[in-house]
């Protein structure tokens, strides 16, 4: 698999904590009640939650999620970035940890102080420290598949890997960028990042290698600095729009070059054949012709009542 021999695999793990704890009773009558008792403040986890979310985003921006084996398929040529930044990732959370741990025992009692009918079973659904320090671990791994392995399967999933790749791409720019349409060097910086991931998978389909040749195409007709308007906003939501939708990316990809981007020219309204060449007409040789003086030029049938105008959203 010529595909496999130019990747790394990454797997990556981020163990979570739960400040809820199921507790069961035994009531009246044999009757067993289940109650779920917070043990903590659950704001303290927040931390892990976001480098979690941290870890994923990581993992999309330099890999393509191989389903089949639970794992990231990541170029070899951008495989020690991501180990470097895996590994910074994964020393805040351990580093998440020691602190949440050092203080865990005083949340607990906060927690019973704060709720005093709920202490005992607080106290007694409270896991103890060395288990909460077991449970909140992160680690990655990336390593590289023996050239024996051949399963029908996984042969079939990496033949669809390009629309993958160009599916996430998308998802990563739509997560990014929101609905908005206000366009700063943040958003360049989006784009470059996507760029980059295709360009890195270009192995996999032409369209995904001509598409840091396409970002390079818009940068180059832009200024540095933003907000943009007019031309340069139109082109890159011209790109955009190009870039989130896989299907055509795959399809058109490899061959668009500069007729994707919009011209000045192209701003300005169409002339007509025998109008080419005339003057147009200044402000001042404008005619402006009122309802009234229409009617009274021509005979208009009685109208009955007038209907309201329909309601238009949008065009765009």
């Amino acid at each position: 698999m010529e595909v496999l021999k130019s990747c790394v695999l990454l797997n990556y793990s981020a163990r979570q904590l739960s400040a809820v704890r199921e507790i069961s009773t035994l009531r009246e009558g044999a009757k067993v009640e289940k109650k779920g008792v917070v043990l903590f403040n659950p704001k303290k986890l927040n931390p892990f939650q976001r480098l979690k979310r941290e870890m994923f985003t990581c993992a999309r921006k330099y890999g393509t999620k191989l389903e089949a084996l639970g794992a990231w398929l990541v170029p070899l040529d951008r495989a020690d970035a991501a180990d470097e930044e895996f590994k910074r990732l994964v020393q805040q959370y351990e580093d998440a940890a020691v602190d949440f741990c050092a203080e865990y025992r005083d949340l607990v009692d906060a927690q019973c102080i704060a709720h005093p009918l709920d202490a005992e079973d607080i106290r007694g659904a409270a896991p103890a420290d060395t288990a909460v320090r077991e449970v909140l671990r992160a680690s990655c791994v990336l390593y590289q598949l023996p050239e024996e392995i051949r399963e029908t399967g996984l042969e079939r999933e990496l033949d669809s890997l390009p629309g993958q790749v160009a599916s996430e791409m998308a998802q990563d720019l739509r997560d990014s960028l929101g609905s908005g349409h206000r366009y700063t060097r943040d958003t360049l910086n989006v784009i470059r990042r996507v760029a980059k991931k295709a360009g890195s998978f270009g192995f996999l389909h032409p369209s995904l290698a001509a598409v840091p040749g396409l970002v390079d195409g818009l940068l180059s007709r832009l200024p540095p600095d933003g907000p943009y308007r007019g031309e340069e906003a139109l082109n890159i939501g011209v790109v955009i729009a190009f870039l989130q939708d896989p299907a055509r990316l795959l399809a058109e990809g490899e061959n668009l070059g500069e007729d994707l981007f919009v011209k000045a020219t192209d701003l300005l309204p169409e002339q007509d054949e025998a109008h080419q060449g005339t003057e147009a007409p200044t402000p001042t040789e404008a005619v402006v012709v009122s309802i009234a003086e229409m009617a009274s030029a021509v005979d208009m049938p009685e109208r009955g009542p007038v209907d309201e105008e329909e309601d238009v959203d949008s065009w765009f």
